[in-house]
């Protein structure tokens, strides 16, 4: 069980780290077969939760399952639209419970706490990024969890990003990495953080060939590119 939460919660990690026409068009989709979990190991004061965060996950996934640049461009209006009611469920959630472990919620509301955290404003975000710190101590989240939400708050911040999750995708043909602090050590950070996966195995998924040589002389146009602010560079 361990193992299989682990691999759902990576695709998910990967399929959320890339960053408008509204439609009222129902997606019928329905869970995948391995986010399902056994709700006799939840605790009784938290199984008033799992209704609540079954349909979080739902509608936080539904309009994002195509993984592709322009069905994401398409639905864009309504994705934002049910981040934002999403967002009003769970935080009184983590007000009263913190961040809720897969153990003790299951695998899909525990992916419906830490995804619309992750999907929602920078102020929410950096606001419950202590939590999502200590988390990771108690092994509540994984180490991709809270790196993600690290980068997504630097980036938000027009700041340098820390462990290189943040692909820009402008068209289903082209995809770069958000500007890195230090990329000279960033395999390094990565691994300490916890990675085994190197940047260029990362980067792969995303149909990026990773040249580190050329992505430093390629750092100045891109800080000016996302408006990164000047004493955030280090060079």
């Amino acid at each position: 069980m361990k193992k299989k939460f682990y691999l759902i919660v990576i695709a998910y990690l990967t399929i959320s780290s890339c960053s408008q026409k509204s439609t009222k068009k129902q997606v019928k989709w329905r869970f995948p077969p391995d986010c399902s979990f056994d709700r006799r190991g939840i605790p009784d004061s938290l199984k008033p939760l799992c209704f609540i965060l079954d349909t979080v996950y739902y509608y936080d996934q539904v309009y994002r399952r195509y993984k592709n640049f322009d069905s994401t461009k398409k639905y864009a209006k309504i994705i934002y639209q049910y981040d934002s009611i999403n967002l009003k469920k769970i935080i009184p959630i983590i007000e009263k419970h913190g961040i809720i472990s897969v153990k003790d919620i299951g695998i899909c509301g525990h992916l419906a706490i830490i995804g619309t955290i992750q999907h929602a404003n920078l102020s929410t975000q950096e606001k419950y990024l202590p939590l999502f710190r200590e988390a990771l101590k108690k092994k509540a989240v994984l180490f991709e969890t809270l790196a993600l939400l690290e980068d997504r708050v630097e980036m938000k911040n027009h700041r340098l990003q820390i462990y290189g999750t943040q692909v820009m995708q402008y068209s289903t043909k082209k995809s770069e990495l958000y500007p890195v602090i230090n990329v000279d050590s960033l395999d390094q950070r990565r691994l300490a953080l916890g990675f085994k996966q190197p940047i260029a195995a990362y980067l792969k998924q995303f149909g990026i060939k990773w040249d580190l040589e050329k992505y430093k002389k390629e750092l100045p146009t891109l800080t000016k590119k996302y408006n990164v602010i000047k004493d955030s560079i280090p060079f």
